[in-house]
């Protein structure tokens, strides 16, 4: 009995490891919206970065990890309206020609073909290709020496890459075709004849439309969507796929674990891992690559750098004290929201000279310059004239009005919190959404838990982020014609059927592209015809009108944002919370 008790055991562990070995775990390392930034970004927020920090980074992670994948988005040439380190066109292909030589060094095995990689013209793009044998890939333009796709067997795992080309490039020797067909069919090669276990996207087209295609698409597992500005950290499950978003400027390595088990994927891990001061530059890197090619590269706390021979090999920093730059604040203490911080610590980090003082509307020269520039928005930001002697001065020449001694900072580039100049009504809140952003549904399910405890609280009112087309009739909205049947409909539903508005308001957010939109009331077919109707009529273009009357008169270009008190504007996100809505919002009087 206790040998058969023993051969059991000896049977479960063996079938039990059997089990175990059938399951194998694969990592994608990946990038996107690089820009060919060189070096370590020593800014106030993310100080991290470096092409060298980040080659020693993946070397450390094949070791533990032997089966790796290495994969960019796309936007990794220099040059272009998203480079904010861009030089003359010259020194933009300098930086774009070490950058590739160090993605070959680090072992990339696919890099999407993006809107920024067509920078300086096609043929410097087929050079480029030749030279370094690297992957460029896209589905929907063809490049000599580029791939439609990838196909590459990790273990016993097929994966197959797929990458996607906006269609933005124009002037340009070659054809773009239509994304999601191409996508499409690319996508269904890859499951059929090539029979891959995990299909990843490379996606240069940016968050909103990567969004919409999967809403259309079936097949694709993970989406790297580039041509994002700020992605935030999180990935987001959409459909059967999942959004994963990589940092910008290659502050932080973006990385993929996935488990599968018999071609099936059971489950995945995302962790973007911050490239910081403890991790050494690899010397494969610091040997070809020049110390500086701007001031920029040139860093000592409290210290000012100033590159010499820049992009050469015989660059180097050299460092001298800041000059000291008045930085003046004008604020008021009635503003419960203001925050100025984010704006002055990215001052600091452009002019790290500058020395900020704080003025109420009631000191002498807060008054003054109130009154001097016209300021009806606060807070308000004056840099002196010494600014000028700056390097970085020229960045911000066209955010900026010259009087006496002091610019004035824009508040359209600085930003706002408080109007000087509207009357204050005790409790009104206003919100301004765009009904078909990212993050609208889950802000909307916060904002709806805050009403539902503090809704006798407040006065609320909702507003759509459009405008009227006053050259060619109609409406405008950031996210075109959609978004404006979206918001008529909507305001029927508030019309004729006002108790399922909010339900309906987050089930059509959720839904983005879907034109299915009964699905969102069902158990209503009586006001079905009505809301119809109404949205195709002279009646929505009415309540659209008069919707949109705040947005206008506040010129407000994006959301979502609140209006509290007819006075203070400020922002939120899907990790907002219900009690610090509360806080900023009713202040004293949360119960």
């Amino acid at each position: 009995m206790k040998k058969f008790f023993l051969l059991m055991i000896s049977a479960i562990f063996i079938l039990s490891n059997a089990r175990f070995a059938q399951a194998e775990k694969i990592v994608i390392l990946y990038t996107g919206e690089t820009h060919s930034d060189l070096y370590t970004c020593h800014c106030p927020i993310e100080p991290f970065g470096g092409l060298a920090r980040r080659m020693t980074k993946i070397k450390e992670l094949r070791k533990t990890y032997p089966n790796l994948l290495l994969v960019d988005s796309g936007g990794f040439f220099a040059g272009g309206r998203l480079d904010e380190y861009s030089l003359n066109e010259d020194l933009n292909k300098e930086r774009t020609q070490f950058n590739l030589r160090a993605l070959k060094l680090m072992g990339y095995d696919a890099l999407a073909i993006g809107d920024e990689e067509f920078n300086f013209g096609v043929d410097f793009l087929v050079n480029e290709i030749a030279k370094t044998k690297l992957n460029f890939i896209s589905c929907n333009v063809k490049v000599k020496g580029s791939l439609d796709y990838l196909v590459k067997k990790i273990g016993a795992v097929k994966i197959g890459i797929v990458a996607v080309t906006p269609p933005e490039p124009t002037g340009l020797p070659l054809q773009i075709a239509e994304p999601i067909n191409s996508i499409k069919s690319t996508v269904e090669n890859l499951r059929n004849k090539e029979k891959v276990d995990v299909v990843i996207l490379l996606s240069h087209l940016g968050e909103a439309r990567d969004m919409q295609l999967l809403q259309d698409l079936n097949g694709i597992d993970f989406v790297i969507s580039g041509h994002s500005i700020y992605g935030r950290d999180k990935d987001t499950g959409i459909g059967n796929a999942v959004l994963l978003r990589p940092a910008w400027q290659g502050r932080k390595l973006g990385k993929l674990e996935i488990e599968i088990d018999k071609g099936k994927i059971k489950g995945y891990a995302v962790d973007l891992i911050g490239l910081g001061q403890d991790i050494l530059d690899a010397p494969e890197i610091k040997q070809f690559l020049p110390v500086c090619f701007a001031d920029k590269d040139c860093w000592k706390p409290g210290l000012k750098g100033q590159c010499e021979n820049g992009a050469t090999k015989g660059a180097k920093c050299n460092f001298g004290e800041y000059a000291k730059i008045p930085l003046l604040v004008v604020q008021t203490k009635d503003c419960r929201t203001c925050n100025s911080q984010p704006f002055l610590s990215f001052m600091k980090g452009q002019f790290p000279g500058a020395e900020i003082s704080y003025l109420s509307e009631e000191d002498s020269l807060g008054k003054r310059l109130l009154q001097e520039f016209n300021i009806i928005l606060l807070p308000a930001y004056f840099i002196g004239r010494e600014a000028e002697r700056e390097a970085n001065f020229d960045k911000f020449k066209r955010f900026v009005l010259l009087k006496g001694d002091y610019y004035f900072f824009n508040p359209s580039f600085s930003g706002i919190s408080y109007f000087r100049d509207r009357k204050f009504e005790a409790d009104k809140l206003d919100l301004f959404i765009i009904l078909n952003g990212p993050d609208t549904s889950k802000i909307l399910q916060i904002i709806k838990g805050f009403l539902g405890k503090n809704g006798k609280l407040v006065k609320f009112q909702l507003h759509f982020v459009a405008g009227e087309d006053l050259q060619k009739g109609g409406f405008v909205s950031p996210m075109g014609l959609p978004e404006i049947e979206e918001d008529k409909r909507t305001l029927c539903v508030d019309k004729y059927l006002p108790q399922r508005f909010w339900e309906y308001l987050i089930c059509r957010s959720a839904q983005v592209g879907s034109t299915w939109w009964e699905d969102c009331l069902k158990g209503s077919p009586k006001q079905l015809p009505a809301i119809k109707e109404c949205a195709r009529g002279q009646e929505s273009d009415e309540l659209l009108k008069d919707n949109i009357k705040l947005t206008a008169d506040l010129n407000i270009p994006y959301g979502p944002l609140f209006l509290l008190n007819n006075k203070e504007v400020f922002g939120m996100t899907p990790e907002t919370t219900i009690e610090e809505l509360e806080r900023y919002i009713l202040g004293n009087k949360r119960k």
